[in-house]
């Protein structure tokens, strides 16, 4: 007895439930695309600001309000990158000495960006008799200042 209340009490529960989910579909808000407007930063037909040839090699960006800010390649040269307002620049490239150090970068990852402040990986290679020393960090350059965290 118990299991054919179950039954009858259960299907018109069910059905009820598929008609409000229906209703709610048909009367939810209309369903727009949205729209996106693509613009090309840089590619491998860019030149590399203040070097010699185009960029070879793009990492992935970092973006905040419109800044972009990336690593790149090309020539023998690699640095990281900001373009605001369609402008191109170079932050830190291989260069740059590594601070608290008597090297220059040789690697460089951008990580994040925040109203144009960086916050980046870089590795210094420091040649060293007994084997090499590796001067490996996480970095921040913030109003146009290079420090080490």
């Amino acid at each position: 007895m118990t299991s054919l209340f179950l039954t009858n009490t259960i299907k018109p529960l069910s059905k009820m439930v598929a008609i409000t989910l229906s209703l709610g579909w048909l009367t939810a808000g209309s369903v727009e695309a949205a729209s996106f407007t693509f613009s090309k930063i840089v590619d491998t037909n860019t030149p590399i600001p203040g070097g010699g040839g185009n960029f070879t090699f793009l990492n992935t960006p970092v973006i905040d309000n419109g800044i972009v800010a990336f690593g790149g390649q090309g020539s023998n040269q690699q640095a990281i990158y900001t373009n605001a307002g369609g402008m191109l620049q170079t932050v830190v490239d291989t260069n740059t000495r590594v601070p608290f150090s008597d090297v220059n970068f040789s690697s460089l990852d951008p990580g994040a960006i925040d109203q144009g402040n960086i916050v980046f990986v870089g590795l210094g290679n420091k040649p060293n008799p007994l084997g090499g020393t590796d001067v490996y960090g996480i970095y921040t350059v913030i109003g146009g200042v290079l420090e080490r965290l």
